[in-house]
């Protein structure tokens, strides 16, 4: 009974990461390249900080 459940289970399993692997390389590519610099800035964490950063030193230079 455990030999006749193994291949199965084997095959199923396989079939599944085959099937997300295929998936990840054809069609995330797409998903996960980055814009040229024309079309839309990158947002990241520190172009975020870098801005907020910048915004509290104009900030202070329009005091002076």
């Amino acid at each position: 009974m455990n030999k006749r459940l193994l291949l199965p289970i084997l095959l199923v399993i396989l079939l599944f990461t085959a099937g997300c692997q295929s998936y990840t390389a054809r069609q995330g590519k797409s998903a996960i390249t980055i814009p040229a610099a024309d079309e839309v800035q990158v947002v990241t964490k520190y172009s975020t900080l870098e801005a907020e950063r910048q915004a509290i030193l104009e900030a202070e230079l329009a005091r002076q």
